[in-house]
């Protein structure tokens, strides 16, 4: 038992040092994420926990938030890694970032399969004061478990 114990701490050390020298970074429960749009015959089919899990029978668009805390002179995203289960189906994510009336995007970026897979995201251009966020394309029974933002 204490064998384990020390094995939990040692990788939760160096989780969180790796994270810290890339610039530190948060992490976002999967359950922040909301339906683009919801009908209400769909209600039932978002289940939320710490996970987000879609439950519907069609694929169904979601966005996941995300606060940055440089406000001024940031240079954007670095990264974002999406932790997600497709349930056997193709999920793919995006990261959208808006400034002012303008809006862009990465390139949408799949994972196919069943399991957990993580999915990393970065904006190409180098934005000051954007905000941003994450779409996904869920298809039946997958789940975003959470997700990485460093900036």
């Amino acid at each position: 038992m204490l064998r384990n114990a020390s094995r939990l701490l040692v990788c939760s050390v160096l989780l969180f040092a790796s994270a810290a020298a890339a610039g530190g970074g948060k992490l976002y429960p999967g359950g922040m994420c909301s339906p683009v749009s919801l009908l209400t015959t769909e209600l039932d089919d978002v289940v939320r926990d710490h996970d987000f899990w879609w439950a519907g029978s069609v694929n169904k668009e979601v966005m996941c938030p995300i606060v940055t805390s440089k406000l001024k002179g940031t240079k954007g995203l670095r990264l974002v890694e999406m932790r997600v289960d497709p349930a056997g189906g193709t999920l793919t994510c995006r990261l959208v970032s808006v400034r002012g009336g303008s809006t862009q995007s990465s390139g949408n970026e799949m994972v196919t399969g069943s399991g957990d897979n993580t999915i990393p995201l970065t904006l190409p251009l180098s934005l000051e004061g954007g905000s941003f966020l994450v779409r996904c394309t869920l298809p039946a029974g997958a789940k975003i478990r959470d997700y990485l933002v460093i900036e």
